[in-house]
């Protein structure tokens, strides 16, 4: 049955929000820090007339270990990389609800890029924010997301088209499907030949979504001395109390304020 313009609407803002995936670093060589981090955010807003607009957010900050620095460095003389890299695209696009179903299918049409290396934090940070972003790039790819119980979101399909003709097609399917009990992937390089593989625990296709008051979502790089939060959607008024704050705020000030990225300098501890 055809559902009216109304309910249409009516799931489409089931959607509506901002979501993120903290990604899971491989770091077997001890390349990179703990404070590092990898996240993919979901930007979902309210489109035109029957659809919502989308952007999917890849973020990164890396940042080496003295010891893999010195180690490069005695190999190839004075040709480690930077200490720090922030790396950023984001991917837009168009969604609609499956029909049928109440899933929704995203078309990403182009994406953008920027990202900066430095041997010092705060030098990189200002690279980045202040960096011209990259000339939109135009590309295709469709992906469905389906609604999760917890209120998130599961990367479900994602599909590479060239030349408006499917390409490569990849289903993922969460645990306790008909077929298996745990996660798995159906992948179709062309359209006669169908692959399975497991998810293993390095990769994820489930977004949480974000609440004002879970700042696990924002956390972007945490050291001795400043906690970083990346804000994927709407700029915020910079008000203390709309801030996603620290543990405990009070050891905190605010050192920088240029969304998307907040910095925070940890006040030194005093002896009373």
């Amino acid at each position: 049955m055809e559902l009216s313009d109304a309910e249409n609407r009516k799931i489409l803002e089931i959607f509506v929000g901002d979501y993120y995936q903290k990604a899971k670093i491989l770091n077997t060589n001890n390349f990179f820090e703990k404070p590092s981090s990898h996240y993919k955010y979901l930007v979902i807003r309210t489109g035109n007339a029957g659809s919502l607009k989308v952007k999917e957010i890849d973020i990164s900050f890396y940042s080496y270990t003295n010891k893999f620095l010195e180690d490069v460095n005695k190999l190839f003389s004075e040709k480690a990389p930077a200490k720090f890299t922030i790396y950023e695209k984001i991917k837009y696009g168009e969604a609609k609800r499956r029909k049928g179903s109440t899933d929704l299918d995203v078309e990403y049409t182009n994406f953008s890029i920027r990202h900066s290396q430095s041997s010092d934090l705060i030098g990189g940070l200002e690279k980045f924010i202040n960096r011209k972003i990259e000339a939109q790039q135009l590309f295709h790819e469709k992906v469905t997301y389906t609604i999760t119980p917890d209120e998130g979101l599961w990367k479900l399909e994602e599909t590479e088209l060239k030349d408006g003709e499917e390409a490569i097609r990849w289903k993922h399917y969460p645990s306790g499907t008909p077929a298996r009990n745990y996660p798995y992937t159906e992948f179709s390089p062309n359209k006669n030949t169908l692959e399975y593989s497991r998810i293993y625990a390095f990769e994820d296709y489930s977004y949480k979504k974000i609440f004002k008051d879970i700042p696990s979502g924002s956390k972007l790089y945490n050291n001795k001395e400043f906690i970083i939060y990346y804000y994927p959607g709407d700029k915020l008024d910079p008000q203390e109390e709309n801030l996603i704050s620290a543990k405990n705020n009070k050891q905190l000030t605010l050192f920088k304020m240029d969304l998307p990225i907040i910095i925070y300098k940890k006040k030194e501890s005093t002896v009373e």
